[in-house]
């Protein structure tokens, strides 16, 4: 989300807006370091594989999205323990993925 009426001069910029970009960074910039010069096809085996062996996942217990608006589609607005409809399995650290990733 953004909030495009700040008087300051400054953009803000909070949510999945500033995390993807942010996230697909870290993860471009791991790869790089692996000396790969392209994608590894779907993450997903390997985000799962580390949150199931409690490894490189940072689990977000606590927040919301902030729009009420959802709740009325999805109750499940807030994060809680483990997996959740808001930040799935939470916040993987790419730094240390090179082990999960397909070859």
């Amino acid at each position: 989300t953004s909030d495009p009426s700040a008087t300051n001069g400054h953009l803000l910029v909070g949510g999945t807006s500033l995390a993807t970009p942010l996230s697909a960074a870290l993860f471009v910039d791991l790869l790089a370091s692996l000396g790969r010069t392209r994608g590894v096809g779907d993450l997903h085996v390997g985000i799962y594989k580390a949150y199931a062996a409690h490894q490189l996942v940072r689990d977000i217990r606590s927040g919301t999205n902030g729009a009420a608006a959802d709740a009325g589609k999805d109750p499940r607005v807030s994060a809680g323990p483990g997996y959740d409809t808001l930040t799935g399995v939470g916040a993987v650290l790419w730094s240390g993925m090179a082990g999960y990733l397909p070859r």
